[in-house]
């Protein structure tokens, strides 16, 4: 609505230069509950198991959206990737604050992973490195909230 009252159209919108200069930026706790999620990812396993960049940040947002009751157990997340992404099982290293996935499409198929790894509660405040802290300023302040409860 905002959008057509400026003139403005969604594929203009939905660029990332669009993004910047008509985009209206919101804060974690502005975000309504997601319905379902979508992360990037370099591999993949049929059983869920995901890698990203290295840098954490994708578990980093899934932990911070779970704190902050804007997903859960019954949120589906997805990636698409190419068919040459999705590896061997082993390829594949997960750790307690690794969100594993429901869905993966590549060019292909639709994969449903049916998982069985236990999706992570909140964020894993002792694998946070500073620069996290750094680049991601609302950290601090959630933390602070979350140990006031």
């Amino acid at each position: 609505m905002k959008l057509a009252a400026k003139g403005v159209d969604f594929e203009t919108a939905a660029t990332s230069q669009g993004f910047l200069q008509y985009g209206e930026p919101i804060g974690f706790v502005d975000m309504p509950k997601l319905d379902f999620c979508v992360v990037g990812c370099v591999a993949v396993t049929r059983a869920g198991r995901r890698t990203g960049k290295g840098a954490g940040f994708a578990d980093l947002e899934q932990g911070i959206f779970r704190e902050l009751g804007l997903v859960d157990d019954s949120t589906p997340i997805a990636t698409t990737v190419h068919s040459r992404q999705v590896v061997e099982r082993q390829a594949v290293e997960m750790e307690s604050h690794d969100s594993a996935l429901h869905f993966i499409a590549t060019e292909a198929e639709l994969i449903e992973t049916r998982t069985t790894h236990p999706q992570p509660r909140g964020v894993d405040w002792s694998k946070l490195r500073p620069d996290q802290f750094a680049d991601v300023p609302f950290l601090a302040d959630l933390r602070a909230r979350l140990e006031r409860r």
